[in-house]
């Protein structure tokens, strides 16, 4: 009897130590580091990304409305296609050459009044910069609000989305597939300035590695202004330069 009192308390210590444990979590094949950068990167107007994209529609933006010469361009209820190309200045930190083809759409109120401005964004090309390259496609759906005059800021809203082949130049050196999805909430753009001065956001950068490991990695991103965002990467904290891309802890 006393054996087998021995016996079952050693599988009952056995069962509550095998409930106590718990399996290691795997790590992702793509490092908090590489996410942030393959962030900055899509962000930065360096790399013709979201920044640039955000800053170049709002131009538009005032073009159409009128707030620059020559008057309202757009009829409630129109669309207006364009493509453009935009290639990198001579000596700059990146090399870019992306065409895009936005589609703007207008919405009003009854007294034909601009509430809405929708831009549709449909991007191929090509990047290189000192740590990464990429050949990507993309797409975003924007939009704009705080339209009247009398306000000092545009208030945007949306998704914007990088795919393609991304190449690392230092480390392991890797080339990944990957797609980067970035949700904006009331992201708020000056339209003295065109730039972006506070908002939130959300990243998803998923796809596999030249190894064929598949990762999914999640961001989140507060806008501070001055060109600059707090980049969270799990207990990560970056500062991010959305002019640059370059990302420091």
């Amino acid at each position: 009897m006393r054996q087998f009192s021995l016996i079952f308390s050693a599988l009952a210590l056995t069962f509550l130590l095998s409930c106590t444990d718990t399996d290691p979590v795997a790590e992702s094949p793509v490092s908090d580091d590489q996410t942030a950068e393959l962030v900055g990167s899509t962000l930065s107007s360096g790399g013709y990304g979201l920044n640039a994209t955000a800053r170049d529609a709002s131009l538009v933006a005032n073009m159409t409305l009128g707030f620059t010469a020559g008057g309202r361009q757009m009829v409630c209820g129109t669309q207006i296609d364009s493509t453009f190309t935009f290639t990198s200045p001579a000596g700059a930190l990146y090399s870019y050459q992306y065409q895009m083809t936005y589609t703007l759409g207008i919405a009003c109120n009854s007294l034909n009044i601009p509430t809405a401005l929708t831009v549709t964004l449909a991007s191929t090309g090509n990047f290189s910069g000192q740590r990464w390259s990429s050949e990507n496609s993309g797409s975003a759906n924007l939009e704009y609000t705080g339209l009247l005059p009398t306000q000092a800021v545009y208030v945007l809203n949306g998704e914007y989305e990088r795919h393609g082949t991304f190449m690392s130049h230092v480390g392991a050196m890797d080339t990944l597939q990957s797609s980067i999805t970035v949700t904006l909430t009331n992201v708020e753009i000056d339209k003295a300035t065109q730039m972006i001065s506070s908002g939130t956001g959300t990243v998803t950068v998923e796809g596999t590695t030249g190894l064929g490991e598949a990762f999914s990695r999640q961001a989140a991103i507060t806008f501070e202004g001055n060109g600059m965002a707090t980049l969270t990467i799990a207990t990560s904290v970056y500062s991010l330069n959305l002019q640059t891309g370059d990302v420091t802890k």
